[in-house]
């Protein structure tokens, strides 16, 4: 009840004990939330700066995490790749594991070697969009969820969106045409009109 004087006295108002119930529970759970052991991220991406920018926006958005980004320049040998990736897992373990955000590849395939190098718990999401490091971020700083928990529900997130995607599609009669430079097909696509 100490605050609760020096709120008084600094602020000439009467402070009801209930208040100082509510105030204590509010700072015992910052210290607590601050305390917590996390689910670690890594976010992994081809590119100079791909996975930085998603991880950057989440942090923006939902606040600081145990999250961390991996950047993969082309120019980069898959072995360091593998190295950091390996450093970065073992830096953001806090008991929980680690779970692995990529974009595409042999990133994918990389659970086995990294569990064995690092001896942390892993599993890994492909496909890796901001959407999906927003989500992720949001339950391992607000909802608390373990390892496999995150996991199994991002996991049935995407497979839910691209079943509803697919259902459009099947509506819609849609033209897929792939080509090299890209004006190929943007040349054939405006005959057709």
């Amino acid at each position: 009840m100490i605050f609760q004087k020096e709120i008084t006295a600094t602020f000439s108002v009467k402070v009801p004990d209930i208040e100082v119930i509510y105030l204590t529970m509010l700072l015992s759970s910052i210290r607590t939330l601050s305390e917590k052991k996390q689910v670690g991220v890594l976010v992994v991406a081809h590119g100079n700066s791909t996975a930085s920018s998603m991880v950057k926006v989440a942090t923006d958005l939902l606040g600081k995490g145990n999250i961390a980004a991996l950047d993969m320049p082309l120019t980069v040998s898959p072995g360091e790749i593998v190295r950091q990736m390996a450093i970065m897992v073992k830096k953001l373990d806090q008991g929980r594991g680690i779970l692995l955000l990529v974009d595409m590849g042999s990133l994918g395939m990389m659970n086995n070697r990294l569990e064995k190098m690092t001896g942390v718990k892993l599993r890994t999401i492909k496909n890796v969009t901001t959407t999906i490091v927003l989500d992720v971020l949001r339950k391992i700083n607000y909802i608390d969820m373990d390892l496999n928990a995150i996991y199994s529900s991002v996991e049935r997130d995407v497979a839910h969106l691209a079943n509803n995607q697919l259902i459009v599609a099947k509506e819609a009669k849609i033209i897929l045409s792939i080509c090299m430079s890209g004006t190929g097909t943007a040349e054939k696509l405006k005959q057709i009109n």
